[in-house]
């Protein structure tokens, strides 16, 4: 080593991966070389350990999410276990068609006030339009355009 020119020793870390220098390249107080100085070296591999830590913690907090979800979901599915022990099964049969009883009648009143529509088994639009809906008529414009009309 000569007294007019100084030489570094490189430090022992990892070099950038291509990752890490594109996102470097991307950091908007730097600028890019191949030829970087150590300094530089330096401040993008503190870049690219922020950008890991924040992506770590995005992922943590994803993570802390889904597993309190998880707590959730399992604890309502134990109240439910409990609770069908609870009434037994017999019951919950009893109480399905007590609920049936009072209601089917309506649900099939709103079923019957639906329009079905899908596709012919040769491929043509097809509807299937409740008897009560007979003051609607049902039609297709030349570009097959569905037509309402009242």
């Amino acid at each position: 080593m000569g007294a007019d020119k100084m030489e570094y020793t490189k430090l022992a870390y990892p070099r950038l991966t291509a990752f890490g220098k594109e996102m470097f390249r991307k950091h908007p107080m730097t600028e890019y070389s191949n030829e970087l100085r150590i300094d530089d070296e330096v401040a993008a591999l503190f870049a690219y350990v922020n950008l890991m830590k924040d992506m770590v913690n995005e992922m943590a907090d994803g993570v802390e999410l889904a597993a309190k979800f998880g707590e959730e979901l399992f604890k309502e599915f134990k109240e439910l276990e409990k609770w069908v022990k609870e009434i037994g099964i017999n019951q919950i049969d009893i109480m399905i068609d007590t609920w049936l009883e009072k209601n089917m009648a309506n649900v099939i009143a709103d079923v019957a006030k639906t329009v079905w529509f899908g596709l012919t088994d040769d491929g043509y639009f097809m509807a299937v339009i409740p008897e009560s809906w007979n003051e609607i008529e049902f039609d297709t414009s030349d570009n097959g355009e569905l037509i309402l009309q009242y």
